[in-house]
């Protein structure tokens, strides 16, 4: 009997999982063909060693830095072959595979040995980007180490819409959803006694119409016609008493009517009598202010007397529409003072998968009429990915670095009021890589755009600016700095700042 016990405690053990004790992994430089580069082997092997290192299941990582001798595509299939690597190493287990490309995705298959036996080999695509790359290594080391897909296991959980009523009734007999006993142990309503509607009331009988007489009488405007003066009366001297007409005035008691002179347009004055010209005695001639001299009469008629006839003028002779030319002056003149301007600008521009944020300065300085010199220096920022090398060397992730274009060029302008249209080409160019090491030293690109925006001054001195460019520039080292990248390539710009003239 203790015997048999003792059997059934070791043949448990034996049949225990590989995942659920702790191992040390040999790790193998990936097999590769030519569709791959050493830098992508390099980082998808470094990725690997580093998942594994996190891997509650591996004690120890063993990393080996060259591929095994005899380490081949079928040695990857063959138990006896990998043992012979994992025993020269004193580990227990090893991950080994091969990887290749396939346009902008990698295809990468991976053999985990067990000890005893290739456990599992699976198949892999992964895209070939830094940060996708890093996305997809995490589950596919859970599943050749514990043999479940994290994601498969993740969908296949149950959600609440798998539940039914059904299940709940089997669970809990008790629940009772009759609602008939619910209904009929309801206690009676009472009924509330309502108030009878009121009876509509009759109309209200109309209003007799009211007579012209009090329409007219219910009109005032502050005060009658009866208050005016006499004296009031006599000053009014715009226009001749004969040409005067009478306006009715409405009162309540009685529809007598006084005549109230109205004063005519200018155009319609006739000439007034000297005899109305007499300057009033006392207080009124101080308040009209229309008293004239005698003399100043008097020259006013010799005025009159000195104009010449217009019957008497000679007719005018009539000029050729033909001859009668009429010159524009043109919109953009070299006399124009304002020759030098300054434009400060932020924006956005795009190489490949490098997403700059740009900011800079550029002047112009007039040569010709509409006709500008340009240069400027910008600075282009990137939050870069950096390669699992580099991240692992330096301690992080990603990193932001700058650039520092500079451009000159020409631009030709309208001048159409405020808004100032122009178009041109320009020159740029840029160190974007610099070795501290001397026998590497500096990379340079240089490319062209062209150019289209708009000047919008608000003030004489003061305008907005929107740029456009577009072009493309080339460098032979590209590649050098972020996996993808192609020696030449588009490269479009939009901006937008203010702009000051001098």
């Amino acid at each position: 009997m203790p015997n048999s016990i003792v059997a059934l405690f070791l043949l448990g053990i034996t049949l225990l999982p590989s995942a659920a004790h702790a191992g040390a992994v040999v790790l193998s430089p990936l097999l590769g063909d030519d569709t791959v580069n050493d830098k992508q082997r390099f980082a998808v092997h470094q990725l690997l060693s580093s998942e594994l290192d996190f891997a509650p299941e591996v004690s120890r990582v063993v990393e080996l830095s060259t591929v095994p001798s005899g380490l081949n595509d079928w040695c990857l299939g063959n138990a006896r072959c990998l043992g012979g690597i994992v025993a020269s190493n004193e580990a227990d287990e090893m991950l080994a595979g091969r990887l290749r490309a396939t346009g902008n995705e990698l295809q990468l298959t991976l053999v985990f040995f067990d000890g005893q036996s290739v456990a599992r080999t699976h198949n892999y695509t992964i895209p070939s980007d830094p940060t996708g790359m890093a996305n997809e290594i995490t589950p596919v080391i859970r599943e050749m180490l514990t043999g479940v897909n994290p994601r498969e296991a993740e969908a296949a959980k149950p959600t609440t819409a798998d539940f039914e009523v059904e299940d709940t009734l089997e669970t809990d007999p008790e629940m009772d959803l009759d609602f008939d006993d619910a209904v009929a142990e309801a206690p009676p309503t009472r009924s509330i006694p309502t108030a009878p509607a009121p009876q509509p009331e009759p109309p209200p009988p109309p209003a007799p119409a009211a007579s012209l007489d009090a329409d007219a009488a219910a009109i005032t405007f502050g005060s009658s016609v009866d208050d005016i003066s006499v004296s009031e009366l006599e000053a009014i001297q715009f226009a001749d008493p004969g040409s005067v007409q009478a306006e009715p005035a409405a009162e309540q008691s009685t529809a007598a009517t006084r005549e109230v002179p109205r004063p005519q347009p200018v155009a319609q004055r006739r000439p007034i009598p000297e005899g109305m010209m007499d300057a009033p005695s006392g207080e009124d001639a101080e308040n009209t202010g229309l008293v004239q001299s005698s003399s100043r009469r008097q020259d006013r008629q010799d005025r009159r007397a000195s104009k010449p006839d217009k019957a008497a003028k000679p007719a005018r002779t009539q000029r050729s529409t033909s001859s009668r030319v009429r010159t524009t002056r043109p919109t953009t003149d070299d006399s124009d003072p304002r020759t030098f301007q300054i434009a400060g600008r932020g924006g956005y521009s795009n190489y490949y998968t490098f997403d700059f944020i740009t900011v800079g300065v550029e002047a112009s300085a007039r040569v010709v009429a509409g006709l500008n010199v340009i240069a400027g220096v910008e600075a282009y920022t990137v939050n870069r990915i950096l390669p699992p090398d580099v991240a692992l060397e330096q301690g992080v992730a990603n990193r932001w670095d700058v650039i520092f274009p500079m451009n000159v060029g020409l631009i030709y302008d309208f001048d159409l009021g405020k808004a100032q249209p122009y178009v041109g080409a320009d020159f740029i160019f840029v160190r974007y890589y610099n070795d501290p090491d001397p026998e590497f030293g500096a990379d340079w690109a240089g490319g062209g755009r062209g150019r289209l925006g708009l000047n919008y001054m608000v003030l004489d001195q003061l305008g907005i600016n929107v740029n456009l460019a577009a072009g493309a520039w080339w460098g032979a080292n590209w590649g050098i700095i972020e996996s993808g990248l192609q020696p030449s390539g588009f490269l479009p710009q939009i901006s937008a700042g203010t702009v000051v003239r001098f």
